[in-house]
């Protein structure tokens, strides 16, 4: 009993000795942390959306205190890039609001079908099959991927299944461009409202084959805009956001109705989930 009574004795007086080292340990070689990580993310929009390159944003707030740029949360905006610059002591510029724009209106009624599509309703499944149940391998396959990761349900699919964005209410995370197989989902400046709604680089007569709203390269937008912002390459119309001033011309000779203008209210249509 001795024996035991010892070894019990000395067992708990070692737990309490290396308990005791172990506490002194941990308060001497901690790590403090920076209290304006804290703030900064406090000021962050706080949707973990990844937009900036990081996983969440305290990771993002810890790596602003390490020196990277403080302009990279586009959720946030100007106001808290400003926030930022107050905390950081950095400055930096504020870039031009950049949002999802779509580039196709090849709907369920407009880009016709060359099979009956009867599996899983997702496009990123659909587009395995053959590129898509679609004859043009460009088109939106409808199923809603983009809106279903889309963080703050600023995107809808409206009763042509193509996806409707409410730019009020994007924050530019491009989650849904990453997410979209056909590439028709792109990021474009905010305050740019005409587009071309056409992403195919198939010739025009092979186009008019399979879509009823694909561009056909006729040159006529290009002919007719006066500030040489669009032009025709690769079969398509494209637009040079940096030119081009919103003056419509271009949707009005469009003969194919692929070149419009988005709408105020374009997330007010009548839509569904």
């Amino acid at each position: 009993m001795d024996i035991i009574l010892a070894s019990i004795l000395t067992l708990g007086s070692m737990g309490i000795i290396f308990g005791i080292i172990l506490a002194i340990a941990s308060q001497k070689l901690a790590v403090k942390a920076d209290p304006k990580i804290d703030e900064i993310v406090k000021i962050l929009p706080g949707l973990n959306c990844g937009g900036c390159g990081h996983p969440s944003c305290q990771a993002y707030a810890e790596a602003i205190m390490k020196g990277e740029a403080i302009s990279l949360c586009k959720p946030g905006g100007k106001k808290t890039l400003d926030h930022l610059t107050e905390i950081t002591g950095e400055t930096a510029q504020s870039s031009e609001p950049m949002v999802a724009t779509r580039y196709c209106n090849g709907g369920c009624n407009e880009a016709k079908e060359k099979y009956e599509y009867t599996g899983v309703k997702t496009c990123k499944v659909a587009a395995l099959l053959n590129s898509g149940y679609k004859q043009c391998t460009y088109s939106c396959l409808g199923f809603g991927d983009c809106a279903k990761v889309c963080p703050t349900d600023a995107i809808t699919m409206n009763d042509d299944m193509l996806p409707i964005i409410d730019k009020e209410k994007c924050i530019g995370c491009e989650k849904c461009v990453i997410e979209c197989p056909k590439n028709i989902l792109l990021m474009a400046p905010k305050k740019k409202r005409v587009h071309v709604r056409c992403t195919s680089l198939n010739p025009g007569k092979t186009v008019v084959k399979v879509c009823s709203v694909g561009c056909i390269a006729c040159n006529k937008c290009e002919r007719e805009c006066p500030f040489d912002a669009i032009h025709v390459k690769d079969n398509i119309a494209i637009i040079d956001y940096d030119k081009c001033t919103n003056c419509q011309k271009c949707v009005k000779v469009c003969p194919r109705k692929i070149i419009t203008v988005d709408q105020v209210q374009e997330s007010q249509q009548q839509v569904h989930t």
